[in-house]
């Protein structure tokens, strides 16, 4: 009987080391892909913003240019 015991309060333990192992794992992996979702999404707006502002100042400088260089159509 005692031997019953010892395996079931075995097989307890394991079984909750088990479960604790897999919420930890768990919730490694749900803070992994936030944290991936987030680093992607700020990556993301980051090169939109460089973009957009390259992009603004591009046409800023070429309409600039345009004005100096490319005299008025009468």
């Amino acid at each position: 009987m005692s031997n019953n015991v010892s395996h079931t309060h075995f097989l307890q333990r394991s079984t909750y080391t088990n479960i604790a192992l897999l919420h930890h794992c768990t919730s490694l992996t749900s803070l992994t892909a936030l944290t991936s979702l987030t680093a992607l999404t700020a990556l993301t707006a980051l090169t939109a913003l460089t973009a957009l502002t390259a992009l603004t100042a591009l046409t800023a400088l070429t309409a600039w240019h345009w004005e100096q260089w490319v005299p008025e159509v009468q």
